[in-house]
């Protein structure tokens, strides 16, 4: 699935976080407001010095919002970083789930994704919790509440987030 282009997926975000391209152009530190408009139609590219801060505005991870930047405008400088740093770009959330396991291994790497249970039961978890995120991120954009998880795993994980 090719993923949509960079100013569509920003103006998707900017719309779901609920905020006005005033308040966002004042959290990057822009004067003026026009700034978020011409990211939204793709006139002005985000400098990578505002990655941090639109993705907090966002409520999104900046390494995935990095991802999506530099695979878009510059394709073959962060292909050569990726193959330098190959995996070693996780978000916060995904390091503690790389420290959640390692806490329960004792110190053996094993090869989780080789063993099919494994797959099996997570795969679908990590749906049930992404699609959450996704109603959570709506709810809090429309000032609703929160909503619940259903069954499974991710209802006995003791998952907790932030608001």
């Amino acid at each position: 699935m090719t993923p949509v282009p960079l100013r569509q997926y920003l103006s998707q975000l900017i719309a779901a976080a609920g905020k006005t391209n005033v308040e966002i152009a004042e959290a990057l530190g822009y004067p003026r407001s026009n700034v978020i408009a011409m990211l939204k139609t793709g006139s002005m590219k985000l400098p990578l010095d505002k990655v941090g801060p639109m993705a907090r505005v966002l409520g999104i991870d900046p390494v995935h919002l990095l991802d999506r930047i530099l695979a878009e405008s510059s394709p073959n400088t962060w292909a050569a970083l990726r193959e330098v740093l190959g995996n070693r770009l996780v978000t916060d959330n995904e390091y503690q789930l790389v420290e959640f396991v390692r806490g329960h291994v004792g110190g053996y790497d094993p090869r989780l994704t080789e063993f099919d249970d494994f797959r099996d039961v997570l795969a679908p978890e990590l749906t049930k919790i992404a699609h959450f995120e996704r109603q959570r991120a709506e709810a809090s954009s429309a000032r609703r509440s929160e909503p619940t998880v259903e069954g499974g795993f991710a209802r006995r994980w003791p998952y907790k987030h932030s608001p």
